[in-house]
């Protein structure tokens, strides 16, 4: 279970906005003083008022459809709690948390929380009302589905873990052994600090779970499995003071505040894993950042990424910031608050501004600009990234995210364009010279591999390119079988009638896979006697195949030295006849530039009924969405085996 969105009105410094949250990881990051904490507290409000709210019905109600001993939210009026209850907001008087103070401005904090098969908002409406109180009543109660609620929790009253974390800057050198209500209370109040002791030494009484910590803490801070080891003294019956020493890599044991900060905070970070058993588990850790290197931070990232728990971090770090996949990022603007609703999404959906030849845009790069930071340079992302793919256009680099995407592929990459292959050719040999010499354990270039379109190329031409390139820059190569590569979607004709019969369903549309794949057979059909035709009457298409195929032929000879890739002198006429008999086999994607791809798809998708949205200049944008990985196409597949391999 996990929060799908997060709306927060009046309160502090926001109104009327929401976010849409990944169900994994939220970094949110923004300038100084946007209100990145805000967000966390507003989270932290939530589930306290959660906890004061909820009861049990002593009676039914009919027109609730509540039953006796069904759980609900207390009353829609009267419940009144004096301000200095709550502990997960940090105020010093009554009016702090209402938007430009003004005790006028009704605060409503609502989350939608989600499961795999349903989901429920649930919201809180706070009143100022005279004296030191508040009215906080449940958002539209007599409107809200108990029913569902009752159904949707498995371990009520009490079904969310919800844990606040603040950067720890020391440890205390003595604690003192506490039961578990007072450990709890001190994190619930951001003083876990005061506690770390006595939870390290609650979770070294399961010998299971501590020996996964362990690992887990040895693995973020060292890389590696086994390099921290604890001694725990103490006995909870006879001691008051709990002692905890620590040894790092078998260098003698030292009481456990003598640690670094960074190392603390990641122990204390780790804790929390182990201490959410709830049916919403959500962590929310306000700059965790303070006293953690880069490289520990990318390895924490990465095992939080994986946890299956929520967490929403903020932080303004750059390090951070670079080690975290951007469809988890969010960037807060400044001024968050407006009269309508602001709606906040990952900045991965987000389109950047491309350039046809360079390092293709980045995210990260994107946020650092923003946020101030003066290494806002996108030749940083490359000498992080785990690999650096070398690619024709701007464009590749969007549809290569989206087959990672939908292939789990979370590798940190950088896309380099050329602005075309025979650029690529040209100057390859020089970046070779350039990125080897870039680097410290290992040069640049190693991380580097080619993805390119095959344009007029044959099957066997396509094949012998391949292997020449790897020869000559030593880098893995591929080529797709197709003209370009948004005509890959073409290829798969089983893949596409997947594809089109989940994205008509999507419109209302019911299409059976047979009636789809009869519209597609008949628009191939049209396009192939179409281009046949312009084939063999059009010389002066004739005239310009031979050009480029003479050009590229010359360029890999004087660029790379490679020789033998396109034989013969008539080689236009040698690639119509290829097209020919692709033609024949049903087959049109080996010819279909990105202007085809768009047509035919147009046509295909106009046929079935669909209204063509005129807004949209990407058809296959639109697909997308639809693809998984059980309908992608086949070369989609081929991709993602060769970025898996490499």
């Amino acid at each position: 279970m996990h929060i799908k969105s997060f709306y927060i009105d009046n309160f502090r410094g926001y109104r009327k906005f929401k976010l849409n949250c990944e169900k994994d990881l939220n970094v949110i990051t923004g300038i100084n003083n946007s209100g990145k904490t805000t967000i966390l507290e507003a989270i932290s409000l939530w589930n306290e008022l959660f906890g004061y709210l909820i009861s049990k019905a002593q009676k039914g109600n009919n027109k609730l459809l509540i039953s006796q001993n069904d759980f609900r939210f207390s009353h829609k009026n009267g419940n009144y709690f004096d301000y200095r209850k709550f502990n997960s907001v940090r105020t010093s008087g009554y009016k702090d948390i209402f938007y430009d103070l003004k005790t006028s401005n009704k605060i409503t904090i609502s989350a939608i929380v989600e499961n795999n098969t349903d989901k429920i908002e649930i919201g809180f409406v706070i009143n100022a009302v005279t004296g030191n109180n508040y009215n906080i009543v449940l958002k539209e109660h007599d409107r809200f589905d108990f029913q569902k609620f009752n159904r949707i929790f498995n371990l009520l009253p009490n079904p969310i873990g919800c844990f606040f974390s603040s950067p720890i800057a020391t440890l205390p050198t003595m604690e003192e052994f506490s039961l578990p209500p007072k450990i709890k209370e001190g994190v619930k109040t951001r003083q876990s600090v005061l506690f770390f002791r006595n939870r390290l030494f609650n979770l070294f009484q399961s010998a299971n779970e501590f020996q996964i910590y362990k690992t887990m803490l040895s693995q973020i801070v060292f890389n590696d499995n086994n390099s921290i080891e604890f001694r725990i003294i103490g006995d909870i019956q006879i001691d008051i003071n709990i002692s905890i020493e620590v040894s790092i890599k078998q260098k003698g044991y030292k009481n456990i505040s003598l640690l670094g900060s960074g190392t603390i905070q990641i122990m204390e970070i780790l804790l929390h894993l182990f201490e959410v058993k709830k049916d919403l588990n959500v962590i929310l850790l306000d700059e965790p950042d303070s006293h953690i290197h880069r490289d520990i931070q990318k390895r924490l990232i990465k095992e939080l990424a994986n946890s299956q728990i929520q967490f929403f971090i903020t932080t303004h770090n750059e390090a951070l910031i670079r080690s975290t996949n951007p469809k988890n990022i969010f960037f807060i603007e400044e001024d968050v608050s407006s009269k309508s609703l602001t709606e906040y999404h990952p900045i991965y959906n987000q389109t950047l501004t491309a350039k046809k030849s360079g390092i293709s845009p980045s995210y990260h790069s994107h946020i650092m600009h923003k946020i101030g930071a003066e290494t806002s340079l996108d030749i940083l992302n490359a000498l992080e990234a785990d690999k650096i793919f070398f690619v024709e256009g701007c464009d590749d680099s969007d549809y290569i995210r989206k087959i990672m995407e939908i292939n789990n592929i979370n590798i940190d990459c950088v896309f380099w364009a050329f602005d075309g292959l025979d650029n690529l050719i040209s100057k390859i040999k020089h970046y070779k010279v350039f990125f080897s010499g870039i680097g410290n354990i290992s040069a640049l270039w190693n991380k580097c591999s080619i993805i390119v379109d095959s344009d007029y190329t044959t099957d066997l031409q396509k094949g012998s390119l391949k292997e020449a390139l790897k020869r000559k820059t030593g880098l893995s190569t591929f080529i797709w079988n197709t003209y370009t590569i948004e005509s890959s979607i073409l290829k798969d004709k089983n893949a596409l009638s997947k594809i089109l019969s989940t994205y008509t369903h999507s419109k209302g549309i019911i299409k059976t896979i047979s009636e789809i794949d009869n519209v597609i057979a008949e628009k191939y059909a049209e396009y192939v006697l179409e281009k046949t035709a312009f084939m063999d009457n059009d010389i002066l298409f004739c005239n310009s195949v031979q050009g480029q195929i003479d050009a590229r032929k010359a360029n890999l000879k004087s660029s790379l030295e490679i020789s033998k890739v396109y034989n013969g002198t008539n080689l236009s006429n040698s690639y119509r006849i290829y097209c020919k008999g692709q033609f024949k086999t049903g087959l049109i994607d080996h010819i279909c530039n990105k202007d085809d791809v768009e047509i035919i798809l147009t046509k295909i998708v106009t046929e079935l009924g669909i209204e063509i949205d005129s807004t949209i200049e990407n058809r296959i944008y639109e697909l997308i969405p639809f693809i998984d990985v059980n309908n992608q196409p086949n070369e989609w597949n081929d991709l993602a085996a060769f970025i898996k391999q490499i």
